[in-house]
């Protein structure tokens, strides 16, 4: 059976048409709501932290009211959780993000993953809450992330993780692949029926929290999160070979780039010529070719890219302070704001995802800066074929 991915165009979050584009959404990739009925389903948005909806962080509140009512409507008990970074309090989180509201418009019910104890796959703790749902429901928000060049489907159930141990799994797996391959057994464990994008407005540059809003008017859907992964990145001209978590999802079997596929639903040529910018840690491709692979290995630190604290946006929130897994951030003695010890920092961009003030710059390594002249000289070296999609 051919896998199906649907793109309907919804151009604003005003709830009547969105449970329309919805409800269209989810039967043109082929899913049965009839399905659901007398189930228990558990809708996972993106919440990232306490951040209100128009800053486009986190899945618009109004697009998961939405879904609530399709799958209430279609005989479901709907329930709607996740698990925030922990430095956040979890119930600012729900309020200012407009979730909680979401749950009450909806009649849905409001799940803290952190509350629901944890079920052990393989190494992996993961929320109760997963399992204890029929269906798992995903829905992510259209970001850019500065650990894995795109937040879709696949790295949107990081969040089933809870609380603190996100931390400590970033600290022990800072380096994209080895992050990558932890977020895609995630998801593996996971197995959402269904995953549905909110790509109404969508964020690009320094995603998941200080990047570029952008109006994509995108509802994307299907029930292979790896295929609908690889299907938005190239939407946005973005080769999937070089987006780390279906990197691993390649080597692990659970996708190809020649998978076939069926794209139903509207005209998507509008979303093609906008010029959807990378974050700055993947701002050109240079770890394609192998003279740079190998030097990931050898220098990872002066490979990456490197967080550096603004003086002018700074607010001394100490969020970053809180959310650093190696505490290579301190105020030092006499000085009036934190800074980060490079020679301690693992670039797993923690203190970048939170902070509320989009305070802390991404600055490019030397050897970034000379992979950008690399790939002038080696322009159009190394084409792959998704590049000729």
């Amino acid at each position: 059976m051919v896998d199906i991915v649907s793109f309907v165009r919804n151009s604003d979050y005003d709830l009547p048409g969105l449970i329309e584009s919805l409800r269209r959404s989810v039967k043109l990739c082929g899913f049965n709501l009839a399905d659901v009925a007398g189930k228990k389903v558990l809708l996972k948005p993106n919440l990232l932290g306490a951040y209100p909806p128009e800053r486009g962080i986190t899945t618009n509140p109004d697009f998961v009211c939405a879904a609530a009512i399709v799958f209430r409507e279609a005989g479901a008990t709907v329930s709607i959780g996740d698990s925030p970074n922990g430095i956040f309090d979890i119930d600012t989180c729900w309020e200012r993000s407009g979730l909680r509201e979401a749950c009450k418009k909806s009649g849905a019910r409001e799940i803290h993953f952190e509350s629901c104890g944890s079920t052990k796959v393989g190494t992996l703790n993961i929320s109760k809450a997963i399992f204890d749902a029929d269906f798992v429901i995903n829905l992510p928000k259209f970001k850019t992330h500065s650990l894995t060049m795109m937040t879709l489907a696949v790295k949107n159930l990081f969040g089933c993780v809870c609380g603190v141990q996100k931390a400590r799994l970033h600290k022990k797996h800072f380096r994209h692949g080895e992050f990558a391959n932890l977020i895609v057994r995630i998801a593996n464990a996971v197995k959402p029926a269904l995953t549905i994008i909110d790509g109404i407005t969508a964020m690009d540059e320094n995603g998941p929290s200080s990047g570029r809003l952008l109006n994509l008017s995108l509802i994307a859907a299907s029930t292979n999160m790896h295929l609908l992964d690889e299907r938005c990145s190239r939407l946005v001209g973005i080769d999937p070979l070089e987006v780390p978590t279906l990197q691993e999802a390649l080597k692990l079997g659970l996708w190809k780039p020649d998978s076939s596929c069926e794209i139903v639903g509207d005209d998507m040529e509008e979303i093609r010529r906008i010029e959807f910018r990378r974050p700055a840690t993947f701002k050109r491709k240079i770890f394609r070719f192998r003279f740079f692979k190998l030097l990931e290995h050898l220098i990872w630190s002066n490979l990456s890219s490197q967080p550096e604290i603004s003086d002018e946006k700074c607010k001394i929130c100490m969020f970053c302070v809180r959310a650093c897994p190696v505490e290579a951030i301190k105020i030092p003695s006499g000085a009036k704001k934190p800074d980060i010890d490079e020679k301690e920092c693992i670039q797993c961009m923690c203190c970048h995802e939170v902070c509320p003030h989009a305070a802390i710059d991404l600055k490019e390594s030397l050897l970034i800066r000379l992979g950008r002249w690399y790939h002038g000289l080696t322009k159009g070296a190394g084409k792959s074929k998704c590049d000729e999609n």
